[in-house]
Formats: structure tokens, sequence, C-alpha cells
């Protein structure tokens, strides 16, 4: 599986460079939120990808370079859920899937 780091506004998120489904419903996830960490002088993410459908949370733990991490730590997006912050980044996508399953 590969990831790929975007500027976003300004920020860096990480995602995925393909749709994952969820393991039970098949619903594709979408990014919740992402961790960046140093642990020893391996960097990594943890990324939480959330199923919308069924609420099935996945982590996956992602190395990435030094470079990364400190892009990703700077981001405003960092340690926090993205759902709002997707909405307003325009995936409108992202926000029928949400209102189609009743979140709003």
């Amino acid at each position: 599986m590969e990831w790929i780091i975007r500027e976003v506004n300004g920020n860096a998120i990480i995602e995925p460079t393909e749709d994952k489904e969820c393991h039970f419903c098949k619903t594709k996830l979408i990014l919740h939120d992402f961790y960046p960490q140093k642990s020893y002088n391996f960097f990594h993410a943890d990324v939480h990808l959330k199923c919308p459908e069924c609420s099935w949370w996945v982590t996956f733990g992602v190395p990435i370079s030094e470079a990364d991490f400190n892009k990703l730590s700077r981001s405003k997006y960092a340690k926090k859920p993205l759902t709002h912050e997707l909405l307003e980044l325009g995936l409108k996508q992202v926000e029928k899937r949400l209102k189609t399953f009743g979140y709003w």
C-alpha cells in the first residue's frame, strides 16, 4: 500500500494513493486523523481510516522521512479529526456520503 503527503491550504495531510474499502461492508473508508511520531530515529505516522457506514476503524503505521515528519507535525490537521476540515476543503463527495449516512 502506498501513501502520499499532499499540501492542502498550506498544510500537509497523509492519505492512501488508492481508495480503501471497509473489511465488513465494502464502503469506501475516509481519512479520520493522523499522528506523526518519532520513535528513536524512526519516523512514522499512525493514520486512522474510518468507515462512514458501520464505523469500523483501522490504523495504518506508515514509515515516513524526517522531512515528511516535519511537514506533518507542523500541519494544523495533525492529531485531530478531519471530518470538518475535509468539508472545508471542498470535498463535496465526502459531504454527500456523510449526509447520506445521517451524519448531518
